[in-house]
């Protein structure tokens, strides 16, 4: 290996993306993201909970908090009866949710390619 030359091979870029009020309250993340996908794939909130490894209360705190500072519902709940309760994400729940996945996407192709060149750039003779 030149010496003149950094070995890249074991670097990686680690970053979060987030959703924030404009006075840095948390909206959505990487968490909330995973539970209303977690909820939309089982129509439950109590199974996304026990799938996530997360608490029931945590959970529907989580999803309140969004929601009043989203200022519109992120999902339905329905009580139990005889074959148990649902929660199901509103339509405005479901937008939120596909346009957040688009977003990291779009984040993460950019990240890629802004790392590959600092890859570059750290090799280079300039």
């Amino acid at each position: 290996m030149n010496e003149s030359n950094i070995n890249c091979n074991n670097l990686s870029l680690h970053y979060k993306i987030w959703l924030s009020t404009k006075d840095n309250k948390s909206i959505m993340g990487q968490g909330r993201l995973k539970l209303l996908k977690t909820i939309d794939e089982n129509g439950s909130l109590t199974s996304a909970t026990k799938l996530l490894g997360i608490s029931y209360r945590k959970a529907w705190g989580d999803l309140k908090k969004a929601e009043t500072l989203l200022e519109f519902k992120l999902v339905d709940k329905h009580r139990g009866g005889q074959k148990g309760g649902s929660t199901l994400l509103t339509q405005k729940g479901k937008n939120i949710l596909n346009a957040y996945k688009k977003l990291h996407l779009d984040i993460d192709n950019n990240i890629q390619n802004s790392f590959n060149k600092f890859i570059k750039n750290l090799n280079s003779s300039d």
